[in-house]
């Protein structure tokens, strides 16, 4: 039986390889902060110091000419029964906002015009995973 750190470290990075290793998607694993994230949190906050957006235990990457772009959060939790899976899920849809946002204003759309981001929830030996569709929402007073 895995830890949380084993599942992290030792399974599903292993999985993630073997899915993506004919492309140009590349593993980020342990705690990370993406920078679209902390960017909009000092958005957030304006007259802040030191501000660093949420750290997410795993991301899958593809690298640009000058920066490397975030398409899919992971956040691992030892099983199902694990109360971190709830307050993990928050994490993965504010981070897959931010990456929506980043793949909409840097990155083609697919042939309708959408953009999509995939968030993943390991819990143990499975595997969640939720596509977010890009929204432009207007709000009016």
């Amino acid at each position: 039986m895995y830890t949380e750190q084993g599942y992290r470290q030792n399974l599903w990075p292993r999985i993630f390889i073997l899915l993506f290793k004919n492309s140009d998607v590349r593993i980020k694993i342990d705690e990370s902060v993406p920078l679209s994230s902390t960017s909009n949190e000092e958005d957030l906050y304006l007259n802040q110091k030191n501000i660093v957006g949420f750290k997410i235990d795993g991301r899958l990457l593809v690298d640009g000419t000058k920066q490397e772009y975030d398409n899919l959060p992971i956040e691992v939790a030892k099983d199902e029964e694990d109360k971190k899976i709830i307050n993990d899920m928050g994490k993965l849809i504010r981070e897959g906002k931010d990456i929506l946002d980043q793949l909409h204003n840097n990155i083609q759309k697919n042939e309708d015009g959408e953009v999509l981001c995939f968030i993943i929830q390991v819990a143990g030996a499975n595997c969640m995973y939720v596509a977010l569709p890009w929204t432009d929402f207007l709000y009016s007073n």
